[in-house]
This record gives structure tokens, sequence and C-alpha cells, in this order.
């Protein structure tokens, strides 16, 4: 199985790091809490490492696979992770455009709720809410914003959508109601353009996040659980080979060396195998800290819109294509610019402080799940199939919550595969 470094890892890391702004100010703590060991910072330390034999080698240190690898280690697997970047942060998680809601990349009305869909939604939702109660423990690094989101509806049919859409998650228990523009109006305290507004769907849940402080967290609660890390790693190829009546996992790394598992995760995020470009853009836009997430309730073509950190952060909008230029990417992020300004008249003479882009995978059913690796087996007792690894695979554009419960199942699975086999 070959496995291919994250695309957005080809620029240089301080050019990254330049263009997004979740760089700009970081603390100290975070900072620390980013840093990997690498082969050339501490080649004893990472040399021991992969002389080891593992339970679990995480591929990728995304949000997927930190929490891959803290669930495992929790679960007393001896955890290996492999960053290709010699930082956390440079893949897709530390690109996205800090948005902090639950679900996948479908509403969930259209979810049915006795399907694989559905129940994932409903997970990202406990999920949210315990990010949110980790932000407000006593030294906690995760800084979340909890302020609300609106969609807003400029046509009957996306007023019809959202009351669908309403009525779906206050079934499953979510929080969601409709208000009016007078109401929207109170929430933005009068500085979003309503015009042609009819009606919207407020979210009091959902809210902001600074996702290096996620990366930063994870890391930090897998370290302390026993889980090891390695950056500066691209995994070039996996093989499963049989030895001794059992079968692991042989990873050869892109400088050569070698690491032996039982069990592997590919986490490499929707950035492995990219089929479409996604943009993000921000400017700087002093905002109130309850200033609500907002966006355009039309499907396929909306952008996002969220405050927070002294920024005004939009993404989203119609896909590109991957590895587009120069002059497509500068359209793409005019485009946006110019419906930033749409909604937010005081941005008319700003020009945003920051562009990017992330080429991600996007799945054709926008349904995230778990492919599992190697040759499966099959358990009796219990009709289950095991195997020794799982791809985290469809994460797409809104793949941070359901990379979390995606890794964590995984994690989970594994280890009671190796029970069962002991």
């Amino acid at each position: 199985m070959k496995l291919s470094a994250a695309a957005c890892l080809q620029e240089p890391v301080n050019e990254t790091r330049v263009k997004i702004p979740w760089w700009q100010d970081l603390s100290t703590a975070l900072k620390q809490a980013l840093d990997l060991p690498t082969a050339q910072s501490e080649p004893d330390l990472c040399r021991n490492l992969l002389a080891q034999d593992w339970d679990l080698i995480v591929v990728g240190a995304g949000v997927a696979g930190l929490a891959t690898a803290l669930e495992a280690a929790r679960l007393e697997l001896k955890v290996l992770c492999l960053e290709a970047g010699e930082t956390l942060g440079l893949g897709a998680t530390g690109r996205n455009a800090g948005i902090m809601c639950a679900g996948i990349n479908m509403p969930i009305a259209l979810a049915p709720q006795d399907a694989e869909s559905g129940q994932l939604w409903r997970q990202t939702a406990v999920t949210l809410k315990e990010i949110q109660v980790l932000a407000g423990q006593k030294d906690s690094l995760v800084q979340v914003t909890k302020r609300g989101g609106l969609g807003l509806a400029r046509s009957k049919t996306a007023v019809k959508r959202l009351e669908q859409e309403a009525r779906a998650r206050t079934a499953a228990g979510l929080n969601a109601h409709m208000i009016d523009c007078t109401e929207v109006k109170k929430m933005s305290g009068g500085r979003l353009n309503l015009e042609g507004v009819q009606a919207a769907i407020c979210y009091p849940d959902e809210g902001s996040i600074q996702p290096l402080s996620l990366l930063a967290q994870l890391a930090t609660d897998a370290l302390r659980a026993g889980a090891k890390f390695i950056g500066a790693a691209p995994v070039r190829e996996a093989t499963e080979v049989e030895s001794g009546g059992g079968r692991h996992w042989e990873l050869t790394l892109a400088d050569g060396g070698k690491v032996k598992s039982r069990a592997l995760i590919r986490a490499t995020g929707p950035t492995a195998a990219p089929t479409a470009r996604i943009y993000a853009l921000s400017f700087n836009c002093d905002l109130p800290a309850d200033f609500p997430l907002f966006w355009d309730a039309a499907p396929y073509v909306y952008y996002d819109f969220r405050a927070g950190n002294g920024r005004l952060t939009a993404s989203g909008g119609r896909y590109g294509k991957v590895g587009s230029s120069a002059a497509v990417d500068a359209r793409y992020h005019a485009n946006m610019a110019a419906a930033s300004r749409q909604w937010l008249p005081e941005l008319a003479a700003v020009e945003p402080m920051h562009t990017w882009s992330v080429d991600i995978e996007v799945a054709h059913d926008l349904v995230p799940h778990l492919t599992p690796l190697g040759k499966a087996e099959k358990w009796h007792k219990h009709d289950h199939q095991l195997c020794s690894g799982y791809s985290i695979d469809g994460l797409g554009a809104l793949g941070v919550i359901p990379g979390i419960v995606l890794g964590r199942e995984a994690s989970r699975r594994l280890a009671t595969s190796m029970a069962v086999k002991l």
C-alpha cells in the first residue's frame, strides 16, 4: 500500500505559516505543543523509536490522527504517530477556517437517522459539546468561542430547506430554530447587510475555534497518555507481512527508515489524494466576541463566515481544480472577498490580510468512513470481521469533528481485535 505525503506540504513551511492566520497569534505554550521531534532535531530519540515494535502506528498527525493516537494510548496500546510535517498544523486541519460545528458535509435532514450518515451526525454533536467543555477547563490549550450560527435564506426555496433542517435537528435532539430578520439584526448588532434575507435558522451551539489550539491539546493529551511522535517522517510504503503464523505491518519512510507494528491507521486526511481545491481568506475586522457565524443558505455556492481573533474569516464556495494556477486562485479569492463585503459593508475599502487554499478529497457520498486495511479474518463468536488496519477516508471540507469520531472508533476496533487474537 502506497502512502503519499499531504499535498499541501509541498510548499515551504515558512510560506505556509505566512499565508494562514492561525500562526500569527500563538502563545508560547501553543508553539511548544505543536513542535515534534525529528531525525534532525533529536536523532537518538527517533532512531530508538523506529527500532521498537509497536501495537499501533498512526500515519498522520492532523486532528484525526491525534484523536486516534490519544484514544489508542488510553486503551493501553503502544502507539507511534508519524507525521510528514516537521511540526503539527501544516496539513488540512491547520488550513481550515476555524468554524466549530457539528455534522458532516450534508444537512442532517438529508442524513437518514438509521444509516451511517445519521449516526455519525449525532456523534459529532456529542463531540462538539465535549470540545467546548474541554476548552473551559483550567490550563486548557483549546481556544473555542460558542457564538451561535446563522443560515440566512434569500429565497423561498432556501427558507423551506432551513425549515426542514430545523425540524430534523429538533427531532434528533439538537438545537436549531427559525428566526426572523429582526432577531438576526439584533444578534449581529445591525452590522450585517440583510437586504433580500427572508428568514434564518439559528444554531445556538456552534462557534469558532483556533484550529492549531485543538491540535496542540490533542497532542499534549496523547503524549501524557503514552503515545510517541516523530515529525518530518513521511511514509513511502506500508506492507502487511506474514511472520511466525501471524501478521504485522512494515512501514518504509521516505528516508529509507523502517518500523514495525501490529496494527496501522492511515489518518493522512483529505489532502493525501485530493480531488478538488477549497479556498479561504481573512480580513482584519474587530467584531464582538459573540458575533455569530453566518452563511448564505443557498446550497453549493455559499460561503461560511466566522469572527474571532480580530478577524473575519471566510471559506467555502465552489470547489476549484487541484493545483490551480495563481490567476485562478486569485479569481476565487476575489469572489469570496466580494461576498464578504456584500454581507459586511464596513469591509468595502478593506483588503484581505490572508488568502489560502487547500487541495482536498471530496467523498462522492459526502459521508466520512473507515476503510479496512490488510487481510480480514472472521471472528465467529460475534460474526465480526477483524482486520489489522483502517484508513480514515472522506473527511472533505467539514472533517474536524468527524475525524475525531472516526479516529476514536478505529482505535477501539483495533484494540478489540488485538484482545480477541490474544
